[in-house]
């Protein structure tokens, strides 16, 4: 795991500590604060790859992507050219 996703994970243990034991009380401000941190893991698992979404051709960018990094694990491919220019394989 990154280490942003280990940060994002360490940050919802402290928060649901503090609203435990009453160091934070329930508001509406926690209700946006909330969301914002929902969307913050969102963002995070999707920018690890974590969650693929598969619409707006970003399953496909993945794959590409795993794809050229396998060719270059395997020495292949060091002119970057197939990434800039997947079409012209």
């Amino acid at each position: 795991l990154a280490r942003s996703t280990i940060d994002t994970a360490r940050t919802l243990f402290v928060w649901g500590i503090s609203l435990a034991i009453g160091w934070e009380q329930i508001s509406p401000f926690t209700a946006l604060e909330f969301f914002g941190f929902i969307l913050l893991v969102l963002g995070t698992l999707i920018y690890n790859q974590i969650i693929v979404l598969k619409f707006w051709g970003m399953k496909e960018s993945v794959d590409d992507c795993n794809e050229y990094m396998k060719k270059l694990k395997e020495g292949g491919d060091s002119d970057n050219t197939s990434l800039a220019n997947p079409d012209e394989e």
